[in-house]
């Protein structure tokens, strides 16, 4: 947060829209809050996950290593592959559902249970 008025006018605007919420609407702002969390944090730990499986596989077909099924064979170029796709499309997911997930940079939406 910046500290502007605008800040302090967006979070007294959030906190009214919060009092007015029913029972039923607070709960479901609840679950859409920890289901939020959940999606970033994981979407996270697989990048993490992805970047050490790419420093692993780069150490393999490094000179100093040389495992010759990484570097000369196609499963283990199809592997290094695999994984840079994976953290591309990870990252891919991860800004949009930040994009989601984050009130500051989307649009706001209010979320009704049907």
């Amino acid at each position: 947060m910046s500290g502007t008025d605008d800040d302090s006018d967006a979070t007294l605007e959030a906190d009214g829209a919060i009092a007015d919420l029913t029972d039923a609407e607070a709960d479901n702002a609840a679950d859409i809050a920890a289901g939020r969390y959940v999606v970033a944090t994981a979407l996270t730990a697989a990048l993490d996950a992805l970047h050490r499986a790419h420093r692993a596989a780069t150490v393999l077909v490094s000179r100093n290593v040389y495992d010759i099924a990484f570097a000369e064979g196609q499963e283990g170029n199809d592997v290094i592959a695999f994984i840079s796709d994976g953290q591309r499309l990870t990252r891919a997911a991860l800004a949009l559902a930040t994009s989601i997930i984050a009130p500051d940079e989307a649009p706001k939406k209010r979320n009704v249970p049907k």
